[in-house]
């Protein structure tokens, strides 16, 4: 019997069907976006591949928005999450903006992986808009996606 391997693109993309998710593909960019609501914020996850790695984010804060004044506080507060909850991953980029992230190894891709890895991403980004960003009165992510 002869097992054939879809290219990624195709395998995350059969992924998305099978999960009933709603996506865009930049075939400029090589990636997935999905628009999810989430208490009131628009979230923008995307999925982006090389040979051996998936990454799937979503930014949630920019760096201007950061509370200066309850900075470490918050940031620890960000760590304590990463800690408690097994699949949430809050990060920083190279600016210093707010997201969450998960990475996915290509040679290891299987439905069940995905979906796991896939959904801390939302995930993520529902416990910072529902528990975190009320305490430090943030409001908006300082992000714009149309």
């Amino acid at each position: 019997m002869e097992v054939i391997i879809l290219p990624v693109q195709d395998r995350i993309k059969k992924y998305l069907d099978l999960l009933g998710i709603k996506y865009n593909y930049d075939t400029e960019k090589n990636e997935f976006g999905i628009v999810y609501e989430i208490e009131g914020h628009r979230v923008y996850v995307t999925i982006s591949s090389n040979e051996k790695w998936i990454e799937i984010m979503a930014p949630l804060l920019s760096k201007d928005l950061v509370p200066k004044d309850k900075e470490s506080e918050f940031y620890k507060e960000l760590l304590y999450a990463n800690h408690k909850f097994a699949e949430v991953c809050f990060d920083v980029d190279s600016e210093g903006n707010i997201g969450t992230s998960q990475e996915l190894l290509v040679s290891a891709l299987t439905f069940d992986y995905f979906e796991e890895e896939f959904r801390a991403v939302p995930f993520a980004a529902l416990h910072f808009w529902k528990n975190i960003a009320p305490k430090y009165n943030i409001s908006d992510s300082g992000f714009s996606f149309d």
